[in-house]
């Protein structure tokens, strides 16, 4: 690989990823819909349940994390309580520690640091046991999907890829609409 290649390799990858994300997000997003009990839910509901799965959380950072208006919010919460598949408990919230830790993406430990909620926003939103359950299937399928785009690649690309994907797992908590 000649010099020229290899500082033009950044632009290049970038240009493939973001070429190929609409593509993938289309091919996950028609296999997620297979899921049982997915009917009439749309990506903010599934993006929800996702963030979710991770921890319970408060209203305010549940909305600050999806990016959605108070509003918004209260409507997907309201659509996934009648489903069963959220619930909300104040007392829960008091008692949640101001520290926790969950796994990464990348398997590791992390310490996250829960905000005080504010006074009217004293409820802990979390999964039902349906909810989780739902959110595992969604999982599956979407991993299932994306599996099935590897079965031809080699070891060799397979691990090319996990490498340059932790990449840019890193990069992505730097990124302005992250911050």
């Amino acid at each position: 690989m000649t010099s020229d290649t290899r500082d033009g390799a950044p632009e290049m990858v970038a240009h493939k990823v973001a070429d190929l994300l609409p593509q993938l997000t289309r091919v996950v997003a028609a296999e997620v819909r297979g899921a049982p009990d997915t009917a009439g839910l749309r990506r903010p509901h599934l993006r929800l349940l996702r963030a979710l799965a991770r921890r319970p959380m408060g209203r305010t950072d549940l909305a600050r994390d999806l990016d959605v208006s108070r509003g918004r919010l209260a409507a997907l919460l309201d659509d996934l309580a009648r489903r069963g598949l959220v619930e909300a408990s104040g007392a829960a919230y008091r008692a949640h520690r101001a520290a926790s830790s969950r796994l990464s993406p990348g398997g590791r430990i992390v310490l996250v640091h829960a905000d005080p909620p504010a006074e009217n926003d004293d409820a802990l939103v979390r999964l039902t046991p349906a909810g989780a359950a739902l959110q595992r299937a969604i999982q599956d399928r979407a991993v299932a999907a994306i599996r099935a785009l590897l079965d031809d690649a080699s070891g060799s690309e397979q691990a090319a890829l996990a490498h340059g994907l932790g990449a840019l797992e890193r990069g992505v908590p730097h990124a302005p609409a992250c911050r």
